[in-house]
């Protein structure tokens, strides 16, 4: 029998471990973590920070170590992690599917919705308790735990699978273990969400009283800054202890929703009681302030709350309804819990579902503006936007839904939509006479946004990054990426680094508003890699009036033609600005003035690959 030290083999007699594992990273740290100490240890501690959370009797229980790409959607794992599923122990890899289908209708179901949620950045670890078939008569209980890992281009999740057989450990104890989050011990998002599925099953045709709430951590970030990620974490499962403390009285149900956020259910109360209870969880926490590691850290939450009592809405429906109310509440200042009733008039309600609705079906459009040189005013590139169809026919434009896009955390998924159109408008370029030309032949740029939702999801950068290498920039369009100045100098740090494979790939950079920031030519002046800048709009209408900021632009555009930056005015609907901003130099130009955005000539569900 193996001592708690010894390693399990592979058929060569050899550790595993996963291919090529970047050094310093996360999954590097996993395989030092598998190959350092026994399989039955990094099962128990699911690889975080080599220390086990959750200590398990696992003395005979047969582990096997995998990682599962899921960029390729294959598997790698060791020997025992086959024999454990079924397959020869000489195997070495198998596709995703080859695994799926070893589980039940349940657990394949669960397995899947977990994977989801890591693909969309809403998860980082999966911990389930699933049924493998490993014959037709041989049906085994395996306890799952994993963390993710994004590596280059690569979505990987690093884990160990724990044959339960036989344990002296309760299989219930296990099926616990894999329904709860690590970090704070509430459930976890997919165990709530099958709560809140069954209550919406349950309530339907009954009246009976039901009602859920997203929690958000306010300025969660700030402490994050001001005190580092450590005290961040233990902030969060402190501040998940009392809540839960709290509301489990009252029996309120709370599990970790993902990040900062937490979703509760109250089975036996409508909108207006659970509104009141969390409220009063929320008066609660600001009376007496948090102690992490000696430090009182004052922290408040804000609350969306809805009732789950709707017999024609579909738990998504429901869930969108809380998150605009939840966004009521930060908008009006955070610190505040707002029900559905009160917060949400129809067309907030509306807007929401129909974006949900727009990114699960890839219905966003993209429309494009021309830029015009001003000495000529001939085009010589476009701007990319995205629409959403309304009615069948009503175009909305970003402003309408952009900040309730932002609250449902989808603005990186819209984002990335619009990204893919850009790529097919190069790569399949329009014939319509209305395009702009290429300047002195070569090709014209497209611009497009990149919002600071989608620089904190990675995982959907290397998407893009990927889609680029197998679209190479360097014979087409070049792609412009558009930063909000705001976004830029918070990040002046750390964007070149994040963006570095995308302009290693032809992509230029661009930011706009620029002029709104006292520290806004100090950035170009510490070499942040600029090719393009639009000057703020609210700077130039000032200028109209005001010799001051006709003096300012005037010094922005020096210093954009010493560094070889293009200066872009946007927002141009009248002669009168059009002639300033010729007379200050100012090299291109935008607006209803010299160019409407196109007609959509396809939504992005028309497009292959979506």
């Amino acid at each position: 029998m193996k001592t708690s030290d010894s390693p399990d083999l592979d058929a060569q007699g050899a550790f595993f471990r996963p291919p090529n594992p970047p050094k310093g990273t996360v999954l590097d740290s996993a395989n030092t973590e598998i190959s350092s100490r026994s399989n039955r240890e990094v099962g128990a501690s699911a690889f975080v920070g080599g220390q086990a959370r959750h200590p398990l009797s696992l003395a005979a229980a047969k582990v096997g170590t995998y990682m599962l790409d899921l960029s390729s959607e294959r598997i790698h794992g060791d020997s025992q992690y086959f024999s454990l599923l079924g397959f020869p122990p000489t195997t070495r890899d198998l596709p995703l599917g080859a695994f799926l289908a070893k589980l039940d209708c349940e657990g394949c179901r669960s397995y899947q919705k977990v994977l989801e949620d890591v693909r969309q950045q809403l998860s980082d670890q999966l911990e389930l308790c699933i049924f493998v078939h490993r014959n037709e008569n041989d049906s085994v209980p395996v306890l799952d735990r994993g963390l993710v890992s994004i590596e280059d281009e690569r979505v990987l999740i690093v884990g160990a699978q724990i044959d339960l057989t036989g344990l002296t450990t309760p299989l219930p104890q296990f099926q616990h273990l894999a329904s709860h989050d690590q970090l704070t011990g509430l459930l976890s998002r997919h165990a709530i969400w099958r709560l809140v599925e069954q209550a919406h099953h349950q309530t339907q045709g009954t009246g009976s009283a039901c009602a859920i709430a997203v929690l958000d951590i306010d300025h969660l970030k700030e402490v994050n800054d001001i005190h580092g990620p450590i005290v961040g974490d233990k902030l969060l499962s402190e501040l998940a202890t009392r809540l839960d403390q709290l509301f489990r009285p009252r029996q309120i149900t709370m599990g970790r929703w993902g990040g900062d956020e937490f979703l509760a259910i109250a089975s036996d109360l409508d909108e207006l009681g659970l509104v009141r209870e969390i409220d009063n969880a929320r008066q609660a926490l600001v009376d007496v302030p948090t102690l992490i590691d000696g430090t009182h850290v004052s922290v408040t939450f804000s609350s969306g709350v809805t009732s789950v009592c709707q017999p024609m809405d579909t738990t998504e429906q429901i869930l969108a309804r809380a998150d605009v109310a939840l966004y009521r509440a930060k908008r009006d200042g955070c610190n505040r819990v707002y029900g559905s009733g009160r917060a949400t008039d129809n067309r907030t309600m509306s807007l929401a579902i129909l974006v949900q609705d727009a990114v699960r079906t890839a219905r966003v459009t993209p429309v494009f503006q021309p830029l015009v040189r001003l000495s000529d005013q001939r085009p010589v590139a476009e701007e990319a936007f995205s629409r959403i169809m309304e009615g069948g026919s009503r175009l909305l434009n970003a402003a309408a839904f952009i900040e309730v896009a932002l609250q449902l955390k989808l603005l990186h998924r819209i984002d990335h939509m619009l990204f893919d159109a850009v790529i097919e408008r190069i790569t399949y370029p329009p014939s319509s006479a209305s395009s702009p030309l290429p300047v002195n032949g070569e090709a014209k740029p497209i611009f497009v946004h990149i919002s600071e939702d989608l620089i904190r999801h990675p995982a959907t950068l290397n998407e893009m990054v990927k889609t680029l290498a197998d679209h190479p920039l360097s014979a087409v369009t070049p792609v412009v990426l558009v930063l909000n100045e705001q976004i830029a100098t918070e990040h002046t740090k750390t964007l070149p680094g994040i963006l570095q494979p995308m302009l290693d790939l032809g992509c230029k950079l661009s930011i706009s508003g620029f002029g709104d920031s006292d520290n806004s030519l100090q950035m170009l002046y510490e070499g942040f890699p600029v090719s393009f800048l639009s000057v703020d709009p609210s700077l130039v209408q000032e200028a109209l009036k005001s010799e001051r900021a006709r003096k300012v632009i005037a010094e922005i555009q020096l210093t954009a033609r010493e560094l070889g930056i293009t200066t872009i005015a946007k927002q141009l609907q009248n002669p009168e600005t059009l002639k300033m901003v010729i007379e200050l130099g100012l090299d291109w130009g935008q607006g209803y003035l010299l160019g409407v955005p196109t007609d959509p000539s396809w939504p992005l569900s028309a497009r292959s690959g979506v």
